[in-house]
């Protein structure tokens, strides 16, 4: 069984924004928190929505790109460096996630048309009962008039019965689940050590061939930045009303 596009896309930014976390631990907090994409959130995921985190990501930021620079600087593959990593590339993807899920949710106004065109279709029996009726009315005398009144009501009556079944078909919009949250966290912090491992080893590889190390650093952030951007890109919204479906 495929999955719904809310929980592929969301796993997809999951994977990118771990990424960038794995290459620099405050760039995907930062660029979730910037891009506003926690506002919608569920707790305690919206703590990277408003002003402060905004202030405190971005502050937290810039000082891990100036800090990476430093010789002094220890490697991001002991503790200290993974562990950030994984908790804050987690954070960032189950928020991220969250947003794909809500974004890409099956629109209630594409099901409500379809429900309202079985409503039009849907009643061929009370079409044929409506021309039994009208058969009786025309046998009946033309000054009464309580057949035409009694199919007429009995027509309402089943187009109310039929839009209030409608309405109770239609579904409840879509919301990310525990389980969701947990998995989209595990890919970023998974993706987050993968590229830990993978940016460490090119930057020793590349000191190691006697190049300078700030090249090497400054082309590892704007990688991150990329990724993070990417990931933070809010995929494209089904149609909205139910005229687009059809």
């Amino acid at each position: 069984m495929r999955a719904p596009a809310g929980v592929r896309a969301g796993l997809v930014r999951a994977g990118l924004v771990g990424a960038a976390s794995g290459a620099r631990s405050q760039i995907g907090t930062a660029a979730v928190a910037v891009s506003g994409r926690a506002e919608t959130a569920p707790e305690p995921l919206d703590l990277l929505a408003g002003r402060p985190a905004v202030i405190g990501t971005v502050t937290a930021a810039v000082g891990e790109l100036i800090a990476d620079k430093l010789p002094a600087t220890p490697s991001r593959l002991t503790a200290a460096g993974l562990v950030p990593r994984v908790v804050l590339g987690g954070l960032a993807a189950a928020v991220l996630a969250a947003d794909a899920v809500r974004v890409l949710a099956p629109p209630p106004g594409r099901r409500r048309a379809a429900d309202d065109g079985k409503g039009s279709v849907r009643p061929a029996g009370s079409a044929n009962s409506g021309s039994g009726s009208a058969d009786s009315t025309a046998g009946s005398e033309p000054g009464s008039g309580s057949g035409a009144a009694g199919s007429t009501d009995s027509t309402d009556s089943t187009a109310g019965s039929t839009g209030s079944a409608g309405s109770a078909e239609r579904p409840a919009p879509s919301s990310p689940g525990p389980v969701l949250l947990a998995t989209a966290g595990a890919v970023g912090g998974a993706a987050a050590v993968a590229a830990a491992f993978a940016g460490a080893r090119w930057r020793r590889r590349w000191s190691l061939r006697g190049h300078d190390d700030w090249p090497a650093a400054v082309l590892e952030d704007l990688a991150a930045l990329a990724l993070a951007g990417a990931a933070c890109t809010r995929p494209t919204p089904p149609p909205r009303t139910g005229d687009a479906a059809w």
